[in-house]
């Protein structure tokens, strides 16, 4: 019988709290600039790496530029360089084992027009890895037709420190995009010839015939070397709103270290499918019932077991207001356990996913919620935390199901619009680092970087 549980959320005022927010709290703001957030990364001296980007044009920043700042434990800011990236876009942030961090995103294509996947390596101290590609950058392009747009969306380190980078690659025929997926040598950038054809691997669903859209959102790797990864594919069965592109429907994929689709993932099929052909490597998924949804991986994350862990958003009337949703699946596939939450205002979105014992017994996830009144939008963040079996931690905030979550804003008071999250890491002691971006009242047009640590009163088994 398929777990699924609907839950209403409620502030509780006064609930006694079992972790709460750190005194790491860092944020990035100009009343002239945009800034968006992007990781918190912690180095192996326990000293944290906060990532964010520039968004808007200044006299320092002509162009796009990466923010990296070095923090001690308190949080006070020893900041390391504003660099101007080469990106026209940042997505996504890791470290490795060394503490050299890696940023990716989109860059000008070396041909005429499109877009590659842009890869920047720093030293620990911010300064180019000039042993990463050419002068610390790297481009990697997949070219497989129309305007060659191949855009990177997330990244995951190897114990070897190669680092996988997926992305959505543009195909021959017209609104065709499939996964893509590429691994860097992590001594000098070159791409690995011992993963997939050349180093890349393509992995396609094609649920439509007129809008294929294949979009992966999260990568993880696991113990054993498999590459997990998640996003949506569009279905053409799924008319919303009388567009047939409109819905998506959550699908994972996951590679052998070689590059290859593993077959041993839903094989010869999984539970919960709609579609029984797409298995050995590949499945579709669903969130709730089976009836049209738009519905979004958006993070991920593989337990020592091999269990996956995925979190995203799922719109149960096929528009409308969001619910947050978190679904656990065994190593062979099969999903075991699902929960929602529906937060306030009936808004909640989960952007981001993490083990926070290795051994799966206990999973954090965060994102946002927000609640609306006489058509003005207020937000705020959530940090919640789950049992084993997906079931809510009672008490380990003071808010939400069962106070299971910690919910807290940037400002005094609530945000002004929706709030972003957009990233969590756990450091070596298991405390959660977030990193979101938000408005105030006072600032409505630029965002603000927020780059906040939380507790964490049970020792993790990592």
């Amino acid at each position: 019988m398929r777990r699924l549980m609907l839950v209403s959320a409620l502030f509780a005022i006064g609930a006694v709290k079992a972790e709460q927010l750190d005194t790491f709290r860092v944020t990035v703001a100009d009343s002239a600039r945009n800034f968006g957030a992007i990781a918190a990364l912690p180095l192996p001296d326990s000293e944290i790496v906060t990532v964010s980007q520039e968004v808007g044009v200044s006299a320092q920043c002509p162009d796009l530029c990466i923010r990296l700042s070095r923090h001690d434990a308190s949080g006070a800011d020893g900041s390391m360089r504003l660099t101007v990236s080469g990106l026209s876009s940042v997505t996504a942030a890791a470290i490795d084992s060394q503490g050299r961090i890696v940023v990716i995103g989109e860059t000008p294509a070396a041909s005429k027009g499109g877009v590659d996947f842009g890869v920047l390596r720093f030293l620990p101290d911010g300064t180019d890895d000039m042993a990463f590609g050419s002068a610390g950058r790297a481009r990697i392009g997949f070219d497989l037709g129309q305007s060659n747009s191949d855009k990177p969306t997330a990244l995951a380190i190897d114990a070897k420190d190669s680092i996988v980078i997926v992305g959505s690659v543009e195909r021959a025929a017209s609104n065709d995009l499939d996964f893509g997926v590429v691994r860097l040598n992590g001594n000098d950038g070159s791409v690995d010839p011992g993963f997939g054809n050349n180093g890349k691997s393509v992995v396609s669903f094609n649920l439509s015939a007129d809008y294929a859209f294949d979009i992966p959102y999260s990568v993880a790797i696991a113990k054993t070397g498999e590459i997990v990864i998640g996003g949506i594919a569009n279905d053409s069965a799924i008319a919303l709103d009388g567009a047939s592109y409109l819905g998506h429907r959550p699908v994972l994929a996951r590679l052998m270290d070689n590059g290859a689709l593993d077959a041993s993932f839903c094989s010869p099929g999984c539970n919960h499918n709609l579609y029984p052909s797409i298995n050995s490597g590949r499945r579709v998924y669903y969130f709730g019932d089976e009836q049209p949804h738009a519905d979004y991986i958006s993070a991920i994350d593989v337990a020592d077991t091999g269990d996956i862990v995925a979190a995203g958003t799922s719109y149960p009337d096929g528009a409308g207001a969001p619910k947050a949703v978190i679904a656990r699946l065994l190593v062979n596939g099969d999903q075991l356990f699902e929960r929602q939450e529906i937060g306030t205002d009936s808004y909640a979105r989960y952007m981001a996913v993490r083990f926070a014992d290795r051994d799966g017994s206990r999973i954090i996830a965060a994102g946002q919620s927000s609640m609306h009144t006489t058509g003005t939008s207020i937000g705020y963040f959530i940090v919640q935390a789950f049992k084993e079996t997906l079931d809510f931690e009672k008490g380990y905030g003071g808010c939400l199901t069962q106070n299971s979550a910690i919910c807290f804003s940037g400002t005094d008071n609530l945000d002004y619009g929706n709030n972003v999250a957009r990233s969590l890491t756990l450091d070596a002691q298991g405390r959660p680092l977030f990193a979101g971006t938000f408005r105030n009242q006072s600032n409505m047009n630029n965002g603000v970087a927020l780059f906040q640590r939380l507790t964490n009163t049970v020792k993790p088994n990592r």
